[in-house]
């Protein structure tokens, strides 16, 4: 059993909890469809629930896939990947670049080697650090319910949270992201020291196009806000310039995010300045010379 020593510092024994290890996914979705069933994957977030509200955990990590494949034009993630196995990756469509650097920013080692990536972009706590990827990437989140399998948009699985947005014993299987060439990607984290969870965080991706003026721009924020969401008005307005142009810098700096700073380490307004100095940033350093800096 899973974080064994949680369960018994909260006066739980392994009695009061049924733990099941589902077959097949039919089999999975008809044990979630109880409300009173939690499904556990990497089982990280399990100490932030009120496990009074459960009767039983459902494990499907044996049931979804647990790497990262290429299909055609796409790479495919299983869910049940851990964090750990993202970080560094590396692809020659070097956008895709930023999912193995936002992976090394999530946690300690301890952590990453536990928490499942399906878990991650699911499980949305302030502090989550992949979700901005997706969105920024337009990544396509794939579930399965009775036989069926379904398609979200990013911007759809994060109008809500993912798990009020499914329905009950939906499962996430697989992420599905577009490879798409001359794509530039950044991202960026805002956090007190190393290790420490994330206060934002900022993706962002766009082509150039023959005028080197930017193109299809992402802008994605998490940490400030309920949920991760595209800046999509920002995104807007800078469309059609040069990264580097002057009055990027200038729209920038004008701009009212609107945050709601809810990370009590931090004042609202000291926030802002940095996610506006964050979002600049990511627009104007190429990844290749973000990863430079990185490292030294």
């Amino acid at each position: 059993m899973k974080n064994v020593d949680f369960f018994i510092q909260r006066g739980i024994t392994m009695t009061d909890i049924k733990y099941y290890y589902p077959e097949n996914m039919d089999s999975a979705c008809k044990l979630l469809k109880n409300q009173r069933n939690l499904l556990i994957n990497g089982a990280s977030s399990v100490k932030f629930r009120n496990l009074d509200r459960y009767d039983g955990m459902v494990d499907v990590s044996r049931l979804l896939d647990k790497n990262i494949k290429e299909e055609g034009g796409h790479i495919l993630l299983g869910p049940s990947m851990k964090i750990s196995q993202l970080v560094g990756y590396k692809n020659k469509e070097s956008s895709l670049d930023i999912l193995g650097i936002a992976a090394e920013n999530i946690g300690t080692t301890p952590i990453r080697n536990q928490v499942s990536l399906g878990g991650n972009v699911t499980m949305i706590y302030p502090w989550s650090d992949l979700p901005v990827v997706m969105l920024c990437l337009d990544a396509e989140m794939k579930t399965y319910l009775d036989g069926e399998t379904y398609s979200y948009s990013t911007e759809e699985y994060y109008d809500k949270q993912p798990i009020s947005l499914i329905e009950k014993g939906e499962i996430l299987t697989g992420i599905k992201i577009k490879k798409v060439e001359g794509r530039k990607a950044a991202f960026l984290t805002f956090n007190k020291s190393q290790g420490d969870f994330a206060a934002m965080d900022v993706a962002c991706s766009y082509k150039l196009d023959e005028y080197g003026s930017m193109i299809n721009l992402h802008i994605a924020v998490s940490g400030v806000y309920p949920l991760p969401k595209r800046v999509s008005l920002l995104e807007e307005e800078l469309e059609g310039k040069e990264p580097e142009e002057s009055s990027v810098s200038e729209i920038i700096k004008k701009w009212n995010f609107t945050i709601s700073g809810r990370d009590f380490k931090y004042s609202k307004n000291y926030l802002e300045k940095v996610l506006k100095v964050m979002v600049r940033r990511s627009i104007q350093i190429d990844i290749s010379s973000f990863l430079e800096e990185v490292k030294s």
